[in-house]
């Protein structure tokens, strides 16, 4: 994971020496460099042509400039072939790549001349070069078509390689055309100095389609060092984009900018050129689609340079072993992307990972959401990225949407802001054994201390976690130093909406009762998550519970009615970085009770291991408190995990649904399973539906249908399919004839009313020996006995006075006995219990029948 830096010196010592050897080329006409029968350019100083120009560039625009000899791989008629050619214009004035958009130099010619638009002017004595230090006149040359029949390669395919130890500067984008081509970096180094990409696989948009091309080795590092800005509004006009920054920003006509911003009028993440109208300090325009609408209050987001060392516009490109530096003697740049894929549905990313002694993907408070890979979702792009075998350190990992996203076999760790984000569309996502681990001593430049989010996750039900390697944000610590622990949640609150759902911030240990606690969280977007309806104004209601540091498990997340609240109804002071802030003074709590949730929000960021925008993850292992936020809440499930585990700060859970069958054995028994009923509506089966747990077909009876106690656990263990015979001491239901239910225990069944059981405050309880009441009972038919007798019976008198008759089983002692006769005539008598023999004894002599029952206590 990490390089010696002696070897690292000494590759930086080679590239310094390779700078001078690349300032001598001379741009002779026949610089082809491949080796015998291959076809291969091989990048050498002879490709990074540079002349010097009598002609006079002191008007910018449109201007001549003569060449002797016309570089091979020089091309006039760029434009026709659907890409942008540029020279490099440098050592009098301002230096810039300029664009080549006519001329009458044919590559190999003796002398001809090249039309250019500048930007800047530039007096005799300057120099006119390659652009990129001769990689795209090699490939240029190397390149035969953009057309192959049946899609599949062209039968002639570019291949260019470059010079190892050799660094190379790029000034102007490097595209690689045709179809099936190889570009090899053969471990040179790319200072690229690009404001948008550094290598394009593809040609511009509306051009024929590029596929099939594979990279090798390829080491960058950036060379500029543009600040991005935060937006305070935007608005737009027939697909013209106004945006408005909160500060100066440093872009110029003709930049491609990223932008990601929120607002309640729309929700975007896009890249487009800056146009050269509207352009002020505080204000640039774009062009894209046809939108209209106003400005909102309460925007916020990001826009930078897009800065990506490869943008992917073509299809099937596959690149491996790509590496991104930010070290000495380049400025210590950064790039805003490692890659940017536009729509390739099979983009394949092997062994690709930073290195250097800072960080080369920006993420700053005025651009903290660069990243290593980014699929775009904008302008009609969803393509599918496949990233493996990959290590990313100290940067954020990918942000991704599309048609799908797929990342196995890859370290993520150290990101300042975020894992993986992936906005996906109607598919899901798949992570296989990725290693992600935060870092408690990386600033998040979002909240000015850390704080991390692993992953955020929308899209299509099915997003899918293999394997057991960790899932891990950080949830920001406000305070330290103290043992009383206060844990933090705030509930969002739309104007137009209702209520959220509960959502854990962070914690804090303050040192004293009075210390002043500055809590920070992420806004919610201004759109609901099914609707994309406007939230109108949203407010927060800020609770916390308090613990301690000894017992954190002692305290819960909010829910019902408790002293939970510290604030309600409050603006939080949320930023146009998307951050929220509110201080906590430690006053009384008031009471405050949880309301139902009636909107569905959507999170950009939120620190913890999941942020979930309306989806269910399946994961293979999941601990008891996940550290995730969603945005279904309560109301449905969020996590489906096969497998649970102990661990997680249960003090600051996010009330969420997570559903788990089986658990670890040093954690057997603490997850529940709970199945749902209703949707996050609130919509369930119709009435007199089947069960939500439903066993099927019915069994043989007598039969076992759940043990809820297997008093021979060994036995059933040990037995094939884990169903041997039942044993009597299990607890179980079941059935026990055709149609009928069966209940049995070990020692008792016992019924409880709305109290929680003790043992002894049963209202009804069955044993082996009797049943006992200890409610009224009320019977609404007959009250009928067996035919043995258990508490009463009958006898006939012949002429005498008594009779008699036996009770099962024998009473140990007298009962309250009540005879009577069952004829018509009134006759007194008198009956008594002695064991199972029963006697009744009339006052006169009689033939009738006549029946006792008893009441009372017969223990």
């Amino acid at each position: 994971m990490k390089m010696k830096w002696s070897v690292f010196l000494i590759m930086l010592a080679l590239w310094s020496v390779a700078v001078s050897a690349q300032n001598t080329g001379t741009g002779a006409s026949g610089p082809r460099q491949e080796m015998s029968g291959t076809g291969i350019r091989y990048v050498t100083s002879e490709w990074n042509w540079k002349q010097h120009s009598p002609d006079n560039l002191s008007r910018p625009g449109g201007n001549r400039i003569h060449l002797s000899p016309c570089p091979m791989g020089l091309d006039t008629t760029s434009s026709a072939n659907h890409y942008i050619y540029r020279v490099y214009i440098s050592g009098v004035g301002t230096a810039e790549a300029a664009p080549v958009t006519g001329g009458s130099c044919a590559p190999g010619a003796s002398s001809g001349t090249i039309t250019v638009t500048t930007a800047y002017p530039h007096a005799a004595g300057y120099t006119v070069g390659s652009a990129s230090s001769g990689i795209q006149e090699a490939w240029n040359d190397a390149w035969v078509s953009d057309t192959a029949i049946g899609g599949a390669p062209a039968t002639v395919a570019p291949y260019v390689k470059l010079a190892a130890d050799t660094t190379y500067y790029v000034y102007s984008s490097v595209y690689l055309r045709g179809r099936g081509g190889v570009f090899d970096g053969a471990g040179s180094l790319l200072a690229c100095a690009t404001r948008d990409r550094c290598i394009y696989i593809g040609v511009t948009p509306g051009g024929p389609t590029v596929n099939y091309h594979k990279l090798y080795n390829l080491n960058g590092v950036s060379m500029l060092n543009i600040d991005g800005v935060q937006v305070a509004s935007v608005a737009a006009t027939s697909g013209t984009y106004t945006v408005t920054t909160v500060s100066a920003h440093a872009f110029v006509a003709g930049d491609t900018v990223d932008c990601e911003y929120y607002s309640s009028n729309a929700v975007q993440h896009w890249m487009s050129q800056v146009l050269s109208t509207g352009l002020s300090s505080t204000q640039f325009e774009i062009s894209m689609g046809n939108n209209t609408f106003s400005a909102s209050a309460g925007t916020f987001g990001f826009c930078g340079l897009e800065n990506a060392f490869v943008e992917d516009n073509s299809d099937h490109a596959s690149i491996q072993d790509i590496n991104i530096f930010n070290v000495s003697p380049f400025g210590m740049g950064a790039f805003s992307y490692g890659i940017v894929n536009d729509n390739d549905q099979q983009f394949i990313v092997e062994r690709a990972g930073n290195r250097g002694m800072g960080a080369a993907i920006r993420s700053d408070a005025n651009f903290p959401m660069g990243a290593f890979l980014y699929q775009r979702t904008d302008q009609g792009n969803a393509g599918i990225p496949y990233i493996h075998n990959s290590e990313f350190t100290s940067i954020n990992c990918a942000t991704a949407g599309g048609n799908g996203f797929v990342m196995s076999d890859t370290v993520c760790q150290g990101f300042p802001v975020y894992g993986v984000r992936y906005f996906g569309g109607y598919q899901p996502a798949t992570f296989q054994n990725v290693y992600q681990e935060s870092s408690i001593g990386i600033t998040d430049p979002l909240y000015g201390f850390a704080g991390a989010m692993g992953y955020l996750l929308q899209g299509a039900v099915g997003t899918k976690f293999l394997g057991t390697f960790p899932v891990q944000g950080l949830k920001p610590s406000f305070a330290s130093g103290g043992s009383t622990l206060r844990n933090y949640f705030v509930v969002p609150r739309s104007s137009a909406l209702g209520y959220g759902p509960v959502l854990a911030i962070g914690t804090a240990l303050p040192a004293t009762g009075k210390t002043h606690i500055n809590l920070a969280w992420p806004s919610i977007e201004p759109q609901d998550g099914y609707y994309h309806k406007s939230l109108g104004t949203i407010t927060w209601d800020v609770l916390v519970v308090v613990g301690t540091a000894s017992s954190p498990y002692a305290s819960s997340a909010p829910y019902r009615t408790g002293g939970y609240a510290l604030a309600t109804g409050v603006s939080g002071k949320c930023g146009t970085n998307g951050i929220c802030h509110f201080t906590d003074t430690q006053p009384a709590l008031t009471s405050y009770t949880v309301q139902t949730q009636q909107f569905t929000p959507v999170f950009w960021f939120w620190p913890g291991n999941l942020a979930i925008n309306n989806t269910v993850v399946y994961t293979e292992l999941e601990s008891y408190d996940p550290s995730a936020v969603a945005s279904q809440g309560t109301r449905s499930i969020s996590i489906v995990a096969e497998q649970c585990q102990p661990g997680g700060a249960i003090n600051t859970r996010t009330p969420i649904w997570v559903g788990c069958l089986h658990t670890l054995t040093n954690g057997s028994g603490w997850m529940g399973t709970i199945l749902g009923q209703q949707d996050s509506a609130g919509v369930g089966p119709g009435a007199n539906s089947k069960g939500r747990l439903n066993f099927g077909k019915p069994i043989a009876s007598p039969n076992d249908l759940i043990t809820l106690a297997d008093s021979n656990f060994s036995k059933t263990i040990a037995s094939y399919g884990e169903r041997p015979s039942s044993d009597a001491g299990d607890t179980a239901i079941g059935l026990d004839q055709n149609g009928g239910l069966s209940e049995r225990a070990a020692t008792s069944i016992s019924s409880y009313i709305n109290v929680q059981p003790a043992g002894s405050n049963y209202l009804e309880r069955l044993t082996a020996t009797g049943k006992t009441l200890n409610v009224p009972l009320t019977v609404n038919g007959h009250l009928y006995q067996s035919a043995n007798g258990n508490f009463g019976g009958r006898c006939s008198m012949s002429s005498s006075t008594s009779c008699s008759f036996k009770v099962r089983p024998p009473y140990p002692k007298d009962l309250i006995c009540i005879p009577a006769v069952q004829g018509k005539a009134a006759i007194v008598g008198a009956c008594s219990l002695a064991g199972s023999v029963v006697t009744i004894t009339a006052a006169s002599p009689n033939s009738e029948t006549w029946g006792a029952i008893f009441v009372g206590n017969s223990d």
